[in-house]
C-alpha cells in the first residue's frame, strides 16, 4: 500500500489520530523554522529565509551555512581592497 493510501485510510478511519499526527508535524516544522531563523546575522537574511523554508535544514545546519557565507564575505573583502563584502 502506498503512503498516500495509508494516510487516506487513517484520515478516514481514525480522524482524531490523523489530526494529532498533522498537528505534531506542523509543530515540529514551526520549531525547525524558528531554530533556523535564530541563526540570522546582518547581511545573511536572504540565506536564512531560503533555508527556513526549504523543509529540511536544521538550526545547526543553518548556523554552519551562515559561518561559511560570512567567511566567504570576509575573504572576499580581504582580497579585494576597497570593495565591501557581498
Amino acid at each position: 500500500m502506498k503512503p498516500q493510501e495509508v494516510a487516506h485510510r487513517l484520515a478516514t478511519q481514525e480522524p482524531e489520530v490523523a489530526a494529532f499526527i498533522r498537528a505534531q508535524g506542523a509543530a515540529e516544522e514551526a520549531a525547525r523554522i524558528k531554530a533556523v531563523r535564530r541563526q540570522v546575522i546582518p547581511g545573511h537574511e536572504a540565506l536564512i529565509e531560503r533555508l527556513a523554508f526549504d523543509g529540511i535544514t536544521t538550526g545547526p545546519e543553518a548556523a554552519v551555512a551562515v559561518v561559511h557565507a560570512e567567511t566567504a564575505r570576509a575573504l572576499n573583502s580581504m582580497f579585494r581592497p576597497g570593495v565591501a563584502g557581498v
